[in-house]
This record gives structure tokens, C-alpha cells and sequence, in this order.
């Protein structure tokens, strides 16, 4: 089966780096020969070039933007016009690329068209001018996590939703995220996202003891790209508080974006001993090595591939109670789930102060239900999507 997967962006983030696992998986275990079309270029070209995969470049738009209201009536109206006109131009754009995205696919041959993001809005066209049934994956909840709106609103969603011939999510949070008036259209099946290979699992669990023959300083570590959603600036205010206590604590930030507000407040704090930048890093695994517990400060993070990562390696995790965290992190067990910034401090200051507990926590992340669940088991469960969506096509 040749399958082209639809991707936004070209930066190894989260949902890339799960796109490129998936892709390897079924390519070796279930036969699928993966082609990649991009909205623009960037490093996971290079990937995809090490991996053979078959790809190509063409401009199109996210279906979705942020619309922020402020003001007195006429100016909400004339910022509601405006946000229209970009979304005309959105669509425009699209429309101009889709008979590019059709070329590449028909080149290719391909039997079935696989979206890779919530945001990608060119599953239906791309399907109806191939004949080919497409699958959506949803990776993320873009109006929790991003504040944005479908360029079609509700009833785009619908529209798209109902076109699609399959909907997969990444956790029961993004499948209770879909608006109501979708949800019931399709039937929308969770796959978690998987991380490692079971060998790779395995390798993992056998060095997860080495971190803690020396906790102190203890070590935290957040990984993800600088946005106010993912909750860098609330980490280096905790470990603040926890430094003016006394408390031997540093944290590693690692991820690309802006980080200027980040840096000022280290800077405004002081905390240039105990923070470090590290900037994007294409492969973050040696810096979870090095940590004793994950971070994940993001607000309703549709999955949180990093916690995953995390947890595979026996690094327990203090995660914020929304989003798909909590499906990922057993309070009390494996992590610590926190709503407010004070718990937040309260919980690494217990860890910190009781290393021996999250040395017990990372343990149990090793035995963690995210943790077995394999990219072997994640191709399964897709190539099983597949066979039921080709079995239903009639072109």
C-alpha cells in the first residue's frame, strides 16, 4: 500500500518525530511505502532523505488562526472582516495548491492519503481529486492548547470531519476536544502515540538507574518548543523558590522558538547558575538521561510525546492536570499531577527532598501502560485502520 502523509511544518518536533516513527513501523512491519508532502522545507527533510523516503514541497496553508476580540462593536466588526480576509487568502492558497499536491500523489500512485495534523485542511480536496480515501490524524487540540479556529468554523469542522474516512486521535482528551456537533458524525478512534521500539525500550530500562548515583543538585529538565502555552516561565519560577529556599535544584530547557521572555526572567531572577538554554536539539534523549524528573508545564498538551520519552527512560514526571497528561501520568505512582503553581513548587520540592521517591517513581514509570504500548503496537493498530478503510472505498 502507498500511502502520502500530509505534514505542516518541516521542524523535528513532537508530531513529526511520531509521523517519521509510525512511518518507519508500517514500512517494516505491514508493507506500507510512506511518501511525505510538506508545506515548506526544513531538517525532517534531511531525515527523510537518510530514511528513502519519497517526498516533496508544495506551499499550503494551516486551516486555522487565532482571532482574538477587543473593543466596542466596530472595531470587534472590523476585526472579524479582517480575520475573514485572511482566511480567503488561506483558502486561495490552498486552492492553488492542490493541484500540485494531486501531481505529486498521482505520480506516486498512491492508494490512501494520511492528514498528520489537526490543522492541515486539505484531506478532502486531495481525496476527492485522487479518489482515494484519507485518514486524519489529530495530534493536537489547536483551540485549548493554540486559541485557534477552524477557518470554516463549526461547521467547516463538521464538513471535514464527515469527508474523512477515518479519524484517529492521539488521546481521549483530543477525541473530547472535537466539537460535539462533529463528534458524533464518525467514529473516532484513539491510538497513543508510541515512542521506542521494544528494543529500544529495553536498552533504555537497563540504563534508568544511573541518574540517581548522584540527585544532587537535583535535576529538572522541560523539553518542548518556547511557547506561553508549554509553561517555561512558570518552571523558572518555581525553581526560583525553590533555589531562594535553599534547595540544591537546576533546570534544562530544551527547544527552539523564542525564548526572550524566558531568558528576561532568568535574567530578572537571577538564575543564571540554575538555568540553562539549550535551544533546538533534533534529539533530546541524553539530556533525560542526565535529569531526574520531567517537567511538562503545557496546558492541555493533546498527548505530550516528551512525557512519553520520559517515562521510558525511568524519569518520573510532574505534570499540569489537563490535556492528555493525566492518561500518561498515575498520580502518586510513575509522576505528580499539579493544577496550580504552588502545587507545583510543593511537588519538587517533595522530589527534591526525597529522592528516593522519584527514584521509586521512575521505576514504576518503566512498568507504565505508555511505556509497553510500542511503535510495533502503534503500526498494528494503524495498518488496522488502513485495512478496514480500503475495504470500505468504492472509488
Amino acid at each position: 500500500m502507498r500511502v502520502a502523509y500530509l505534514t505542516h511544518y518541516a521542524e523535528r518536533y513532537g508530531a513529526n518525530r511520531s509521523l517519521l516513527d509510525m512511518m518507519r513501523a508500517l514500512r517494516d512491519g505491514h508493507g506500507v511505502q510512506p511518501h511525505v508532502l510538506l508545506a515548506m522545507s526544513g531538517p525532517l527533510i534531511d531525515e527523510l532523505d537518510r530514511l528513502a523516503i519519497p517526498h516533496a514541497v508544495v506551499a499550503w496553508k494551516p486551516w486555522v488562526g487565532q482571532r482574538v476580540y477587543m473593543g466596542g462593536a466596530h472595531h470587534r466588526v472590523s476585526q472579524w472582516l479582517g480575520y475573514q480576509r485572511r482566511a480567503e487568502t488561506r483558502e486561495r492558497a490552498n486552492a492553488s495548491a492542490l493541484p500540485l499536491l494531486v501531481e505529486h500523489a498521482r505520480r506516486w500512485a498512491v492508494d490512501l492519503v494520511h492528514v498528520n495534523s489537526t490543522v492541515v485542511g486539505m484531506g478532502p480536496g486531495l481525496s476527492a481529486a485522487l479518489r482515494r480515501p484519507w485518514v486524519w490524524h489529530m495530534r493536537e487540540m489547536i483551540g485549548a492548547h493554540y486559541g485557534f479556529v477552524p477557518d470554516g468554523g463549526l461547521r467547516g469542522f463538521t464538513r471535514r470531519l464527515r469527508a474523512a474516512d477515518a479519524v484517529i486521535a492521539v488521546s481521549d482528551a483530543v477525541r473530547r476536544a472535537v466539537p460535539s456537533r462533529s463528534a458524533g458524525q464518525l467514529p473516532i478512534q484513539v491510538v497513543p502515540n508510541a515512542v521506542h521500539t521494544d528494543a529500544e525500550r529495553i536498552a533504555l530500562a537497563a540504563r534508568a538507574g544511573e541518574r540517581w548515583r548522584n540527585p544532587t543538585p537535583f535535576h529538572f529538565l522541560l523539553v518542548g518548543v518556547f511557547h506561553r502555552a508549554k509553561g517555561q516561565v512558570e518552571a523558572v519560577e518555581a525553581i526560583a523558590r525553590l533555589r531562594d529556599e535553599g534547595l540544591p535544584v537546576k533546570l534544562t530547557l530544551v527547544g527552539g522558538g523564542d525564548d526572550s521572555a524566558v531568558r528576561e526572567r532568568v535574567a530578572a531572577l537571577h538564575l543564571e547558575e540554575q538555568v540553562r538554554i539549550t535551544g533546538y536539539i533534533p534529539d533530546p534523549a541524553p539530556f533525560y538521561h542526565d535529569a531526574h524528573c520531567l517537567l511538562m508545564c503545557s496546558r492541555h498538551e493533546a498527548f505530550g510525546r516528551v512525557t512519553a520519552e520520559a517515562l521510558t527512560t525511568g524519569l518520573p514526571v510532574i505534570g499540569h492536570r489537563s490535556g492528555g497528561t493525566p492518561e500518561l501520568v498515575a498520580h502518586g505512582r510513575d509522576g505528580l499531577l499539579y493544577d496550580d503553581p504552588d502545587t507545583l513548587v510543593a511537588h519538587m520540592r517533595q522530589l527534591v527532598n526525597e529522592p528516593d521517591r522519584a527514584q521509586r517513581m521512575g521505576a514504576e514509570a518503566l512498568r507504565s501502560p505508555v511505556v509497553a504500548h510500542t511503535t510495533a503496537h502503534l503500526a498494528a493498530q494503524v495498518a488496522g485502520i488502513y485495512s478496514a478503510v480500503m475495504e470500505r472505498h468504492v472509488p
